[in-house]
């Protein structure tokens, strides 16, 4: 697996999603997370970020503004999507992540501290956790408020 990272190009396209309305304006870190999938030419974006990247309105229109700057728009799904590929596929994508991350922890002598240093500085300029209007002290918390906001989501949108 090879670690990503926000070219000028990915910047300036990032912007062009945000500008061409293709994700909703509070949606800054979506579309980084987008534009460096695109300019890097990965194919899936598996995410659970309904509210910016998953729906039905975003998925097309990031399509489009990818054809429009001539890139090729990555397929994007959440992971229970993703289920219907063979479980071998997810299973081996998960060991590689699982082994990558092992990797780097040793290269950091499994130090929390210098490991959150390492991942802090993969992350793009301005990064915090946090979201228009609130902020969390860790990441974790941050990922428990966006799978609870996505549950409310899916419940809004299948009723």
């Amino acid at each position: 697996m090879t670690v990503l990272t926000l070219t000028d190009n990915a910047s300036d396209f990032a912007r062009e999603l945000l500008s061409g309305g293709a994700v909703p304006e509070e949606g800054e870190d979506a579309a980084g997370h987008i534009a460096v999938a695109t300019v890097h030419d990965i194919d899936y974006i598996l995410t659970w970020n309904f509210p910016h990247i998953a729906n039905t309105v975003t998925i097309p229109a990031i399509a489009e503004v990818c054809e429009q700057q001539g890139y090729s728009s990555p397929i994007t799904t959440t992971p229970s999507q993703l289920k219907e590929v063979p479980l071998t596929l997810e299973d081996e994508v998960m060991k590689e992540l699982h082994q990558i991350r092992a990797q780097i922890a040793s290269e950091h002598d499994n130090d929390h501290q210098k490991l959150n240093a390492f991942y802090q500085g993969l992350r793009f300029p301005g990064f915090s956790y946090g979201i228009p209007g609130r902020t969390f002290q860790t990441e974790e918390e941050l990922d428990r408020h966006i799978e609870e906001s996505n549950r409310e989501f899916e419940r809004q949108e299948g009723s």
